[in-house]
C-alpha cells in the first residue's frame, strides 16, 4: 500500500497528479507549480526533513512542519471530496518519521484550519491553527481569536 498521501485507496498517484475533484481545484496546484510530480515534492522534502532530523538526533527538538503528519488531523467530513482532497494535506511518512526520532518532543503542523492535538508515544501533536475568520469560534476580534489559539510547550 502506498503511504505516501492521506488518500482514498480509489484513486491513483496520476488522479492525484491532476489536483482537481470534480470542478473544485487543490489551488496548491495553480499557486505552487514545482514541475513535478506529486511524489517528486513529497519525496524532496521528505528527504530534506530526514536528513534535518538525523544531523540533530542529539538534541531536543520542536518540529514545526506546514502538512499533516498523521491521520488524525485530516479533515473528517465523510464525503468522496474530501476522500480525494485529503490526500494533498500530507503524509503518514512524516508521522512515521517524527516517530523514528524520540527526540521530537513536539510536532506542529497546520494546512487545516482547526485546532487539535494527539500524543504518541513521548511526541505531542499540535495542529492549532487560526484558520480564516469565518471559522473564528470566539467571535471576530483577532486578539481574542489568537489568545485562544496560543499553546505553551516546555522544552
Amino acid at each position: 500500500m502506498v503511504r505516501l498521501f492521506f488518500r482514498g485507496a480509489e484513486y491513483s498517484i496520476e488522479e492525484f497528479d491532476r489536483m482537481q475533484f470534480g470542478e473544485r481545484v487543490w489551488q496548491d496546484g495553480v499557486n505552487a507549480v514545482w514541475n513535478r510530480s506529486t511524489r517528486e515534492v513529497h519525496e524532496y522534502f521528505y528527504s530534506k526533513l530526514k536528513k534535518q532530523l538525523e544531523e540533530h538526533r542529539e538534541k531536543r527538538i520542536v518540529l514545526v512542519i506546514h502538512v499533516l503528519p498523521i491521520a488524525d488531523f485530516t479533515v473528517r467530513r465523510p464525503s468522496e471530496e474530501w476522500n480525494y482532497l485529503n490526500a494533498f494535506l500530507g503524509s503518514r511518512e512524516y508521522g512515521d518519521l517524527v516517530l523514528q526520532h524520540p527526540n521530537v518532543k513536539y510536532c506542529i503542523t497546520g494546512h487545516v484550519h482547526y485546532r487539535k492535538t494527539k500524543r504518541i508515544g513521548d511526541t505531542e501533536f499540535i495542529c492549532n491553527c487560526l484558520g480564516y475568520t469565518d471559522q473564528w469560534k470566539n467571535g471576530s476580534d483577532p486578539a481574542v481569536e489568537i489568545a485562544a489559539a496560543m499553546l505553551t510547550v516546555e522544552i
